[in-house]
């Protein structure tokens, strides 16, 4: 499932969630549901805006998903963002 960063210019914050492609986040009420983040005293109707998404995949038989000594995020290194 992939992964998806938020920001909501009412509060200035930045949350990654994790949701079925098929979802649409557009309020800041909407992506804290899907990342169990509090939303605090910001209005839940505050829009947001998509900034990056990355698939996660996890091969089978492994425990516990990328590993974070070779450099493995959320995207699990494949992109090269994550230096050697």
């Amino acid at each position: 499932m992939p992964w998806y960063e938020y920001r909501c210019d009412a509060n200035g914050r930045t949350v990654e969630a994790m949701h079925p492609m098929s979802a649409t986040l557009t309020t800041w009420g909407d992506v804290c549901e899907a990342s169990g983040e509090d939303p605090g005293d910001t209005p839940r109707g505050a829009p947001v805006e998509k900034l990056f998404s990355a698939s996660l995949s996890i091969a089978k038989g492994s425990p516990s998903g990328p590993d974070p000594a070779r450099g493995g995020g959320s995207c699990g290194a494949g992109c090269g963002c994550h230096p050697g």
